[in-house]
């Protein structure tokens, strides 16, 4: 099984939803009775172009 999530890189209001300098994000998902959880360290998801989130 794959599973592939994404979110915006920007809230409504334009702002980043993840800062350039952020040390660790959490991402939590309920999936009827699993909870899927992990962290992520943003400052090492990069491109050529900058931050790939």
């Amino acid at each position: 099984m794959a599973l592939y999530f994404s979110f915006p890189k920007k809230t409504l209001a334009g702002q980043p939803s993840i800062l350039a300098d952020e040390k660790g994000a959490e991402f939590v998902c309920q999936l009827g009775t699993i909870t899927l959880k992990t962290t992520f360290d943003p400052r090492k998801m990069t491109d050529s172009e900058g931050m790939d989130l």
